[in-house]
């Protein structure tokens, strides 16, 4: 079963990476970009001028690595201190105090989860929004977001190699005169009126 899931999780991230390459490709990205994990997501935000957000959902990532590697160290402090006995060992004499204080290390805990929590529904709402500003910006629909969000590979599959904005709908890109003068200047319009 496990073995299942590694191999399925590795397919779907090799197709992640294809279509993402092919997408920054198509952008005039380099595509070795798709490579470098939180990388590839700050080029993706500066593709769709969404640079702040790039930028947000970095800085969330490292916060939210920092808070598991808390939750991790705090758990470790804990584990080692029910199971081993450091008498005067000057590294580790602050264990000692566990004991008498273990509520001190399930707050910290908590906390750390909680930012842990945080920052991973926020990278996941920055996800969505530049997710979906590309795909405005390409002609694609709102229904993508789904894609976005549960499969990804299939939307950077789809965008990267079938989707091209240039045979989209003309209705989507249909002129529309910001005055009265550049109406009649136009002579689509200048029948109308």
């Amino acid at each position: 079963m496990t073995l299942s899931v590694s191999i399925y999780s590795d397919i779907v991230w090799l197709l992640s990476i294809i279509g993402l390459w092919k997408i920054f490709s198509n952008q005039g990205v380099e595509g070795w970009k798709a490579l470098i994990p939180f990388y590839n997501d700050l080029t993706f935000a500066k593709m769709v001028n969404e640079e702040k957000k790039g930028y947000r959902q970095l800085y969330a990532s490292i916060a939210l690595l920092v808070s598991f590697f808390g939750i991790l160290i705090l758990g470790i402090i804990m584990y080692t201190n029910s199971t081993v006995t450091f008498e005067n060992d000057p590294v580790y004499g602050f264990i000692e105090h566990v004991e008498s204080a273990p509520g001190v290390f399930l707050l910290f805990t908590a906390i750390f989860t909680l930012i842990l929590l945080a920052c991973m529904i926020y990278i996941i709402v920055l996800h969505c929004q530049i997710k979906m500003t590309y795909t405005r910006n390409v002609g694609g629909a709102e229904w993508w977001l789904f894609f976005w969000l549960l499969i990804p590979a299939v939307a950077y599959i789809y965008f990267g190699f079938f989707h091209h904005p240039d045979e989209t709908n003309p209705q989507e890109y249909e002129y529309v005169p910001e005055s009265f003068e550049d109406a009649m200047e136009n002579e689509d319009y200048s029948e109308a009126y």
